[in-house]
């Protein structure tokens, strides 16, 4: 009877540690984790053929250890949430002049990678999760023109981490001051509300 050698050639030594490599690392030595997933919105695609996002949101978290401490700066990625298109909020749906084909009544204002850019965020630190791993904050942006439009425009994101997930809620609001549209004509000023959205990130 014949007896199985004992030792791995190195094309098998080279698939193992092919493997290794590819594998996330364990929670238990701490790290920085990649979480995502759906928002709890409908989504509607757009009738005119522009591109819509679905609405979900990823995210990184740092662990010390097993314990969760921090979202950083800048790793929040909020896409596709919207509020209602409504004439009483200023906003007017998209609209294609050739065949009157409209888009559902949906505003898209800022939400979006930028309003979580260190750059733009008047936090310029880290969501810290506390104790019962729990975090929450509000995202801003100081570029914008008038104080007004800083406090009209801002993201509000709650959380609880645990080994395998995110959970919590995302509410998004979208101010524009009155102007004057692309064609001159006099713009009303313009507000897009998304409301309280709940998610659930995963790894």
């Amino acid at each position: 009877m014949a007896i199985r050698s004992r030792i791995l050639t190195p094309a098998i030594l080279a698939a193992i540690c092919a493997v290794l490599a590819l594998a996330p690392p364990a929670l238990g030595k701490g790290g920085t984790f990649k979480y995502q997933g759906p928002v709890n919105q409908p989504f509607v695609p757009s009738n005119t053929g522009f591109p819509r996002d679905v609405p979900s949101i990823e995210m990184k978290v740092v662990f010390r250890g097993k314990t969760p401490s921090v979202v950083p700066d800048g790793v929040v990625r909020v896409k596709g949430i919207y509020g209602p298109c409504l004439e009483s909020n200023g906003c007017k749906p998209l609209c294609l002049d050739f065949n009157g084909v409209c888009d559902p009544p949906q505003c898209f204002g800022t939400f979006h990678d930028a309003i979580t850019d260190t750059t733009r965020n008047t936090l310029n630190h880290a969501f810290k999760v506390k104790r019962n791993r729990k975090f929450s904050g509000t995202y801003r942006n100081p570029e914008l023109d008038t104080p007004e439009e800083v406090a009209g425009n801002f993201m509000v994101l709650t959380g609880k981490v645990t080994k395998k997930s995110v959970t919590g809620t995302v509410h998004a609001h979208f101010f524009r001051q009155a102007g004057t549209d692309s064609a001159g004509n006099p713009r009303p000023a313009e507000t897009c509300d998304t409301g309280v959205l709940t998610y659930t990130a995963r790894r």
